[in-house]
């Protein structure tokens, strides 16, 4: 069942990224087919490790994470103004996540997903935000851990990913944060929320566990 589904979300991927055209900037479209289905492959592999159980919702936030990479600026405006967005979302600042953030409005209005759990999951897997649910940290996770990633900072996530998700969101948050300020780029407030929030999270879980095992060993 789940094999088919899979293979579904694969044709219609193939077929919004247009490629049996091998001009028009096939390699990138290419690069961003093979990068959702390795998306897909860590979502369902972090899914089983933290047992989210739905994997209909797993497949369809991790390989549709990217649905609308390759969308034009017009269309994305169109978006905007079609349902009363802000207009800021046009600005610089959002021109690497715009995508994801409008993303889950062409998702629902191209493949009929309207299941608000999956959407949420699409708008935040570029800026992730404070207090996610189980489904968008795999997702936000996955995006950037999936094994064809390569370099130190991927290993980093990919390897706490399966120890901690929280603190795998905070050290992707964390190198997302140093990656775009090297580049003179503004910070979108959603990602400083997501380090605030999971920095502090993590911060607390770390000073409950050594305040327990402090307890047990002397008990």
């Amino acid at each position: 069942m789940i094999e088919k589904l899979i293979n579904d979300c694969k044709d219609k991927l193939y077929k919004k990224f247009d490629l049996d055209n091998q001009t028009d900037n096939y390699p990138r479209r290419l690069a961003r087919y093979n990068h959702s289905l390795k998306v897909l492959d860590w979502a369902l592999k972090l899914s089983d490790f933290y047992e989210y159980a739905d994997k209909t919702k797993v497949v369809y936030a991790s390989i549709f994470h990217d649905f609308a990479k390759f969308t034009s600026d017009e269309h994305y405006l169109e978006i905007i103004n079609k349902y009363n967005l802000d207009k800021s979302l046009m600005n610089k600042e959002y021109k690497n996540v715009r995508h994801a953030i409008l993303g889950s409005y062409i998702v629902k209005e191209e493949l009929g997903i309207v299941d608000q759990e999956v959407l949420d999951a699409i708008t935040f897997h570029a800026t992730g935000k404070k207090n996610m649910t189980l489904l968008e940290k795999i997702v936000f996770v996955s995006d950037y851990a999936e094994t064809s990633r390569v370099g130190e900072m991927f290993e980093k996530v990919r390897n706490a990913s399966l120890i901690s998700l929280d603190e795998a969101v905070l050290i992707e948050s964390a190198l997302s944060i140093e990656n775009i300020k090297s580049r003179g780029l503004e910070v979108v407030g959603l990602t400083i929320d997501c380090y605030n929030y999971y920095k502090d999270k993590v911060k607390k879980w770390h000073y409950y566990k050594v305040h327990v095992l402090h307890y047990l060993i002397w008990i």
